[in-house]
């Protein structure tokens, strides 16, 4: 989440902004990554490009700001009765958080994939779409 806050709000070309981008992506192609962080820019009458985010994402908050209690997210992922696949990449921060949350939903599944920080589809889309194609046959 540092590294998200760190990203510069404006840039001179979709590829600076990927470059900046390149700690939270680390696996992601060039090209991968450049598209993909073009969809989240908008360019000014200057020529920069501008982030296109919600600023509340950046905007230091009380916790739970963005998320449930504790206790909320605990009731709705006990709830929760359909098979619920979680994806995590091996190497993002959300791994012990996504074993914790798979811990409280009774028919919830994990895969951790290889070669991937946060943004597993962006970083390991092979690796992505073989767990979730390994769910949906599994649930066939």
């Amino acid at each position: 989440m540092t590294a998200y806050l760190a990203l510069p709000e404006v840039v001179t070309s979709p590829e600076d902004a990927a470059a900046a981008f390149r700690p939270l992506a680390p696996h992601a192609t060039e090209e991968d990554l450049v598209h993909w962080v073009r969809g989240g820019l908008r360019q000014e009458p200057d020529g920069h490009w501008r982030l296109r985010y919600d600023p509340v994402f950046r905007l230091p908050g009380p916790p739970g700001r963005l998320a449930a209690p504790m206790d909320v997210l605990r009731k709705r992922l006990a709830g929760l009765t359909c098979p619920t696949l979680m994806v995590a990449g091996a190497e993002s921060w959300m791994v012990e958080p996504t074993r914790h949350m798979v811990s409280l939903a009774p028919r919830a599944q994990m895969v951790t994939v290889p070669q991937a920080g946060h943004w597993v589809p962006l970083d390991n889309p092979r690796g992505f779409l073989d767990a979730v194609r390994g769910f949906l046959t599994e649930e066939a």
